[in-house]
């Protein structure tokens, strides 16, 4: 007897719940509100989608630093900026998967700038001022 194999295979089902990651955002947005102010959570926020409609997702199997979601991006730009603006930034092209919205891109990069820029300004001020 011959086995009937089905020629239309279900899909395996997609990794990635928007909801679970806008939660988890969100948790992590209310948190850094509260300790860096609005523009590194602006910055997170956006990120998480730019990285969203680019495709930038985690891929099970693989164990890289950049290998991440999403919604991780958006957190670790919220917390960590002076390291995750520039690797996003250099490694955004690699890891994308489609096109996404330039504009989002461009956001992200204005809006990163600025808080990155205010960040170093801060901390060297701080720096100063201490002496």
């Amino acid at each position: 007897m011959s086995e009937i194999v089905n020629a239309n295979p279900e899909p395996p089902p997609f990794p990635h719940i928007l909801w679970k990651q806008i939660i988890g955002l969100i948790i992590s947005s209310v948190i850094f509100f509260f300790f860096g102010g609005i523009l590194p959570v602006l910055t997170g926020i956006l990120t998480f989608a730019d990285a969203w409609n680019s495709g930038i997702y985690k891929k099970s199997g693989e164990r890289k630093l950049l290998n991440i979601s999403p919604m991780a991006w958006g957190i670790v730009m919220q917390g960590l900026m002076i390291l995750a603006y520039p690797l996003y930034l250099i490694n955004r092209n690699k890891l994308k998967t489609r096109e996404g919205k330039p504009v989002l891109f461009g956001f992200v990069i204005v809006l990163g700038g600025i808080t990155l820029a205010l960040a170093i300004y801060q901390i060297i001020f701080w720096a100063m001022r201490k002496n």
